[in-house]
């Protein structure tokens, strides 16, 4: 009877191996699968990385040329500001002389039709007849 325990140790061990061999083969054909999904990804992911770098390379270049052009504009900016100034002064001098002058204007034309009369009666045909003939 000694060796009854034996015999069912070595089945419970067959049957062990029986349970486990299916699974460790199943265990390594999932270790080889995902060893070779790593390997793709992992050539996939260093492209990816490449253009990324190329990428970054491109946008840290035209961050460059744009802060350039930027530092120019400033220029041009300050520039117009200066130029600006006196242009101001002048409209606001212009508007000055135009609104004396609309106020003026009516201010001689009534003097010149005061002098020379408010119906004019000829006066002024005889003014400017006079002044015709004094040109010739």
């Amino acid at each position: 009877m000694s060796q009854a325990p034996a015999w069912i140790a070595v089945i419970l061990f067959g049957v062990l191996v029986g349970v486990a061999v299916p699974v460790l083969l199943q265990l390594r054909r999932t270790l080889t699968s995902t060893d070779q999904m790593l390997e793709v990804a992992e050539r996939r992911l260093d492209a990816t990385l490449k253009e990324l770098t190329t990428t970054f390379t491109h946008i840290n270049r035209s961050a460059e040329e744009l802060e350039k052009v930027t530092r120019s504009l400033g220029g041009i900016f300050h520039v117009l500001e200066r130029t600006g100034s006196p242009l101001q002064r002048l409209k606001t001098s212009l508007r000055t002389v135009t609104t004396i002058g609309s106020a003026v204007g009516p201010m001689l034309v009534a003097a010149v039709r005061g002098a020379l009369g408010d119906e004019g009666n000829g006066q002024y045909e005889r003014h400017r007849t006079a002044v015709t003939k004094e040109m010739m």
